[in-house]
């Protein structure tokens, strides 16, 4: 292959990569509103709007119920935030493990992270521990997850492993 058309193809996946992220960009937010506005009560694409310009003191023109922004705001909304936030966490998480690995196929299995966070929860649930009520479970999971990865981080620093 030669010079010019390795960067030709390089040229290609670059404006192929650049073309994606306004679509996913764009996808992102119909599911945004897709999760915010389907449900028992329905809640439109003009009346999520004129709900949201209300609170910037932008008024439309469009009718809302009391109980459309009630639960726009109070539940539909806070779920979908949270839905975005764990996936983009989830996502820069898995970025990382790979990258710190080098390896395109790495997961928290690899290092003990999961079996780590089993053994916090199985021993709160064994144990009887509800010291801090509903949290005391996945608090449990997460410090000795945290505390497995730290375990073999430092045993990956010793010398002659």
């Amino acid at each position: 292959m030669s010079a010019v058309t390795t960067i030709t193809l390089q040229r290609v996946a670059g404006w192929r990569r650049m073309g994606i992220l306004p679509v996913l960009t764009l996808a992102l937010a119909v599911a945004v509103a897709l999760g915010a506005g389907i449900g028992p009560v329905v809640v439109p694409p003009d009346v999520m709007l004129a709900i949201l310009l209300r609170k910037t003191g932008i008024l439309l023109d469009v009718p809302v119920s009391m109980q459309q922004e009630a639960i726009f705001w109070t539940i539909r909304l806070p779920r979908v935030a949270l839905g975005v936030l764990a996936g983009a966490a989830l996502a820069v998480s898995g970025a990382l493990l790979q990258g710190v690995f080098r390896n395109p196929l790495a997961d928290p299995g690899l290092i003990g992270v999961s079996s780590g966070a089993a053994l916090g929860a199985v021993a709160v649930i064994v144990l009887g521990i509800s010291s801090l009520g509903l949290m005391t479970l996945p608090l449990a999971a997460f410090f000795t997850g945290t505390a497995t990865t730290f375990f073999v981080y430092r045993l990956a620093l010793r010398p002659g492993y």
